[in-house]
C-alpha cells in the first residue's frame, strides 16, 4: 500500500481479483470481506500514510464496495466495514477502526455526489442495527 497511488488503485485491485479468481467465481467475491476486516480492524497505518499521493484504506474499501456484484457479498462487505462501529467500546477500541467508514460516507456525500447511494446504504445499515 505504501507504493500504490490512487491513480493506480484500479489496476492493482483488478490484478488481485484476477490472481485469486474472484471475478470468475461469484462465491469467491466473499474473499473481499477478509480484506475489508484487515484494513479496518488490524492495519492502522503510521502518520506517513496520511498523504494524498498514497492510497488510503478507505479508497480500497470503497473500490470493493463499488465493484460488488453479488447482493449477499455486498451485505457482508457492509457488515465487515461497520462491525466495529456497531459494537464500538471507547474503553478498548480504537477510533482508527471507524475511520474508513466515516471517510467513505463523507467522501460519497460531499466530494463524489454520484456515489451518494453508497453513503446512503451504509447509513441505512447503521440505522437498521441501531434499531435492533
Amino acid at each position: 500500500m505504501q507504493q500504490v497511488t490512487p491513480h493506480n488503485l484500479d489496476r492493482y485491485m483488478k490484478w488481485v481479483a484476477s490472481d485469486y479468481k474472484i471475478e470468475a467465481n461469484p462465491a469467491r467475491e466473499l474473499l473481499w470481506v477478509e480484506v475489508i476486516r484487515y484494513l479496518t480492524a488490524i492495519f492502522h497505518p503510521p502518520v506517513e500514510f496520511h498523504n494524498p499521493t498514497v492510497v488510503q484504506r478507505w479508497h480500497i474499501v470503497l473500490f470493493i464496495l463499488k465493484g460488488a456484484k453479488n447482493p449477499l457479498a455486498r451485505a457482508c462487505f457492509k457488515q465487515a466495514l461497520l462491525f466495529d462501529w456497531i459494537f464500538f467500546d471507547p474503553q478498548r477500541d480504537e477510533e482508527m477502526n471507524l475511520e474508513p467508514a466515516i471517510l467513505i460516507i463523507h467522501y460519497c456525500l460531499v466530494a463524489k455526489l454520484s456515489q451518494r447511494n453508497i453513503a446512503y446504504e451504509l447509513l441505512e445499515y447503521l440505522l437498521y442495527f441501531s434499531e435492533q
